[in-house]
């Protein structure tokens, strides 16, 4: 499902169905604007002052199609008017790319509660696909490089867990 995206003063708001139904229409200094779905984003770039406005629309259901029809997301932005032309982004959200527009932009890819593990973990992914060309033994790699860095600690856990075992005759007859 299609939402919006507004991101002012260092703050990005997530914009969801009930939340263009409750109040469709937006003004203010925006960084960027627009609407984004779960790989795809179309968005104004640094609109400034602007007026933006969504509408849903729903795609007619197909004669005896079962399915929900999709629903659709159509959003306009007006600006002060000035000679200064727009700029627009529609794309996949790939990290990268977005990155490399502006760094801010990288936010419109909903990480989670976990964006300090997943993005390293993504950009190494990335940086390692671009040796081998191939996303499945780039996580073969990848997995393989973060057993060896975790190796140390497995085998300390290891080795105090087998200690532990063997004084444990020791602790029960103390018990």
């Amino acid at each position: 499902q299609a939402g919006g995206l507004l991101y002012e003063n260092g703050r990005l708001r997530r914009l969801g169905a009930g939340d263009i139904a409750e109040r469709p229409g937006y003004e203010g200094n925006f960084r960027y604007a627009g609407v984004a779905d779960h790989y795809f984003v179309t968005m104004a770039i640094a609109p400034g002052t602007s007026k933006l406005t969504y509408r849903p629309v729903g795609i007619p259901q197909a004669a005896g199609a079962t399915e929900t029809p999709a629903q659709l997301l159509l959003w306009s932005i007006e600006g002060p008017g000035s000679e200064t032309p727009a700029k627009f982004f529609a794309g996949p959200k790939d990290f990268e790319v977005l990155a490399a527009i502006d760094r801010d932009l990288v936010r419109v890819i909903d990480f989670g509660m976990f964006a300090f593990i997943v993005v390293p973990l993504l950009r190494s992914l990335n940086w390692i696909n671009g040796y081998i060309g191939n996303y499945g033994w780039s996580i073969i790699l990848l997995t393989v490089l973060i057993n060896a860095v975790m190796f140390p600690l497995r085998h300390k856990s290891v080795v105090s867990m087998r200690k532990m075992q063997q004084i444990q005759p020791e602790a029960k007859a103390i018990q």
